[in-house]
């Protein structure tokens, strides 16, 4: 479910903290070196960040957000945190092959991985 954007952009200004990567991965089950190339920022900056505990950068914070609104609202859809965390990870022919998460690298992207959820959920042509 989308954060009220006057939430999300109070979040985006205090900054999004790096170690909330290591939660993140855990949260969608990949490692940190994929979630470093899916939210923007190279593996060797992210580990870096991580154990300081340095702010993420603006589009990596964005991205941060926009991974955990699609990872509730897959909850919604399949009613359960693994089925849909697995369903984020793995390809999906209306993507062309490349998995949601891969598509959520753009705002476009994750707007279309949203129709999909819609879709599914309340059965709906997409």
């Amino acid at each position: 479910m989308p954060l009220p954007s006057a939430t999300a952009h109070a979040i985006l200004r205090r900054g999004v903290p790096s170690r909330s990567l290591t939660l993140l991965g855990e949260y969608l089950g990949i490692g940190k070196g994929v979630l470093a190339d899916l939210v923007g920022i190279g593996r060797a900056t992210a580990s870096r960040k991580v154990p300081s505990d340095q702010p993420l950068p603006i589009h990596a914070a964005e991205r941060v957000l926009r991974l955990l609104e699609l990872q509730c609202q897959a909850e919604d859809t399949f009613e359960s945190p693994s089925t849909a965390s697995a369903w984020l990870r793995r390809g999906h022919e209306m993507l062309g092959g490349e998995t949601p998460l891969e598509w959520a690298q753009s705002w476009y992207g994750a707007q279309r991985v949203q129709e999909l959820l819609v879709a599914l959920k309340h059965g709906g042509v997409v």
